[in-house]
């Protein structure tokens, strides 16, 4: 009797994994994360503000970047993201010079002082 129902147990636990792991491979969404470290000193992931976005100017202290364009006759939102010395480079470049029109990006942002800025605080320039 304590066999089969160890048995069974096992079979219940066998088919809730088959299960996880079937809905886990139907989600075809690739999300970039990143580890941030929070007040606590936790380390978690945090997803990207923007993803595969397109740097289409470079200006003293921000970039504009868009989406890509997929209809040449479509408009398409634009966002001035700011730079600051404790923005974190990663990827292709390691500063703010290192960019380029039509890079590649992943952007995490934050807002200071409840202003309607943001402020890159990690950028990741993909090859």
């Amino acid at each position: 009797m304590k066999k089969g129902l160890w048995m069974l147990l096992f079979l219940m636990l066998l088919l809730g994994c088959v299960h996880q792991q079937e809905k886990l491979n139907q989600d075809k969404i690739k999300i970039e994360n990143i580890f941030i470290q929070n007040q606590n000193q936790k380390l978690t992931y945090k997803k990207a503000d923007y993803h595969n976005m397109f740097v289409y100017e470079i200006k003293k202290n921000s970039i504009m970047i868009t989406p890509p364009a997929t209809d040449p006759t479509a408009q398409y939102p634009a966002y001035e993201i700011f730079v600051d010395e404790n923005t974190d480079f990663r990827g292709k470049i390691n500063d703010f010079q290192g960019l380029e029109i039509d890079d590649l990006l992943q952007v995490w942002t934050s807002q200071i002082d409840n202003r309607e800025i943001e402020i890159a605080t990690t950028i990741i320039v993909h090859e």
